[in-house]
């Protein structure tokens, strides 16, 4: 399975929607039929579990899950496990006799090229890994540098604004006692 980004890291108390692709025998597949949570030991697989991750599936084509973190949840590396379906289409093989007789060498059966022609599909279910980060929240510290660092400058520049207007009424009152 691969996502978007790579690496998924949630911090405790937040959620995300996290897109995935499919890897499979013929590259990515968006012929995904069915996926399930697999449970297994030690492992996040349900929503009743009220101290782990809360995981649920948006959409199996393209693959879209939705992951909560709980704010008391644990610090760590959290695998869940799902059981992916897809269709994947077969290659053809001779699997039909090659016949001799004494004008040619040999002679493939028309059924085979058929075959190819229509190459049929199979379904393949296989047990897909989706590995969670979960970090601690952003500190009062953190938290104010991500808000200055997003709103400060619009800030400063309505700040200096209205300290400039300010600075030039006090100069203009000054001027005018004098």
């Amino acid at each position: 399975m691969l996502t978007s980004p790579k690496n998924i890291t949630i911090r405790q108390g937040e959620g995300q929607l996290i897109p995935a692709e499919i890897k499979s025998i013929s590259g990515i597949s968006n012929n995904v039929t069915n996926m399930t949570l697999a449970k297994g030991h030690n492992d996040v697989a349900s929503n009743s579990n009220p101290t782990g991750l809360i995981v649920s599936i948006q959409r199996i084509q393209p693959p879209l899950f939705r992951v909560d973190v709980p704010q008391q949840t644990p610090v760590g590396i959290y695998n869940i496990r799902l059981k992916t379906s897809i269709i994947e289409p077969i290659a053809a093989t001779l699997t039909k006799p090659i016949f001799n007789n004494k004008v040619s060498i040999g002679f493939i059966d028309p059924e085979f090229f058929a075959s190819k022609k229509y190459p049929s599909m199979e379904y393949l279910t296989s047990p897909t890994n989706l590995t969670i980060t979960v970090i601690p929240p952003l500190n009062v510290n953190d938290q104010f540098k991500n808000f200055w660092g997003t709103y400060g400058q619009p800030i400063s520049i309505i700040v200096g604004g209205f300290a400039g207007g300010f600075a030039s009424l006090i100069f203009s009152r000054i001027n005018r006692k004098t």
